[in-house]
């Protein structure tokens, strides 16, 4: 599991293939492979006029196998078998200057497929992929991926775009004819069906896939060196996604722990605001009535102290849900004439404020009718002022001492 993992990482499971044949005008037959639990599918194949619908059929960060089987790659069969490859490319091609060339060698039985293409021509057609943005993984020259799936394949011949290959019974190549017209002949590979003009494209992903190769060549070192740039190209990729998301997280983790005490510090400026409001109409009520104790002295002599008491008894049990806009002690009956005695509902203390939270207001209710020296708490008036806030007005009846 970990390792189809690691592999998918630095991979992927879409392999594309382009074989690239013609003389001047180029076709380009394009094969797109899916890797799925060690077993390859065919998503999708084409034939196609230029590089720029290539493009058109990737997905994503895929690497694409090039197969250059032009009219100026040239391929002999001799009989004739060395371990460097040099040797059968200058018995093959005598007097050939090795250095401008490509050059691809691979054993068949006692025969020796040699295949050859200027380094110019290669170097251009992927120059042309690049300029694409399509990623190259490799390429190989003429009919030499397709000794991948010769052990698979039932017959002695098989048909590709330009070329049919006669192969003896033991899977070994003997012969390579050029053909003018293809019939496209379907064949069968581990039950999966391959269209003759994309066996060699299927062939060359099978080849990257297995990382095993019998071919003797010179062109080792710049295909590992496409190799590496799509492994670097594709793991950058995937860094910058994941350093994004992980970033994308931090930034969400942040604001969400910044909301969360933002929130609790707007609350608590808000009940400080609400408790400083109260405390401010406090003293100013607190100095109302201290004004109305002078002015009352001659009616009551311990008003002073007992409305100090009362005063700072209830004030010390309001909620901050509350705002309390009057507190009158032994209010007046009724509004004196001139030269009339002062009546005062004696025993009584009169409140009206507003309440922003019902529970809050029956809480306090309850509290005040428990202190010992109130007989009873009555709501006189409660009305909802607006959404959330209501306007109340009490009466104590203070017990008798």
């Amino acid at each position: 599991m970990l390792k189809n993992l690691l592999a998918y990482l630095k991979e992927g499971n879409i392999f594309n293939a382009v074989e690239v044949v013609g003389d001047g005008i180029l076709s380009y037959h394009f094969i797109s492979v899916k890797k799925r639990n060690n077993e390859l599918n065919i998503v999708k194949t084409a034939s196609l006029k230029s590089v720029e619908e290539v493009k058109k059929h990737l997905s994503g960060h895929t690497p694409v196998y090039l197969v250059l089987n032009t009219e100026s790659v040239l391929t002999k069969i001799i009989d004739f078998q060395q371990p460097n490859g040099f040797s059968q490319v200058n018995k093959a091609f005598p007097n050939l200057k090795t250095d401008d060339f490509f050059f691809e060698v691979l054993p068949s039985g006692n025969n020796s497929i040699v295949t050859i293409c200027r380094k110019e021509d290669v170097n251009n057609l992927l120059k042309e992929f690049t300029v694409h943005n399509i990623a190259v993984g490799g390429f190989t020259l003429g009919i030499n991926s397709i000794h991948h799936i010769l052990p698979f394949v039932k017959g002695t011949y098989i048909e590709l775009n330009h070329q049919l290959v006669e192969v003896d019974n033991e899977g070994f190549i003997i012969n390579v004819n050029d053909i003018t017209s293809s019939e496209n002949h379907i064949y069968t590979i581990n039950g999966t069906d391959i269209p003759g003009k994309n066996v060699l494209g299927f062939s060359a992903v099978l080849g990257s896939i297995l990382y095993s190769d019998t071919l003797l060549t010179n062109s080792a070192q710049v295909n590992n060196t496409l190799k590496e740039e799509f492994l670097n190209r594709r793991f950058f990729s995937w860094f910058f996604k994941a350093a994004l998301a992980f970033l994308l997280t931090l930034l969400l983790i942040n604001f969400l722990v910044f909301n969360y005490y933002f929130t609790q510090a707007e609350n608590l400026v808000q009940t400080s605001e609400v408790n400083k409001t109260n405390r401010q109409r406090l003293t100013e009520l607190d100095s109302l009535v201290k004004n109305k104790e002078r002015m009352v002295e001659d009616v009551s002599s311990a008003s002073s102290s007992k409305t100090s008491f009362y005063m700072d008894n209830i004030a010390s049990v309001i909620p901050s849900t509350l705002l309390l806009n009057d507190f009158d002690y032994q209010p007046l009956i009724k509004q004196p004439k001139e030269g009339e005695v002062i009546e005062l509902s004696e025993n009584m203390i009169k409140i009206e404020g507003t309440s922003t939270n019902n529970d809050d207001f029956s809480t306090w209710v309850e509290t005040l009718e428990k202190f010992n020296w109130i007989n009873n708490v009555a709501i006189m008036d409660y009305d909802y002022s607006g959404s959330s806030s209501s306007k109340f007005s009490l009466q104590i009846q203070l017990k008798n001492e």
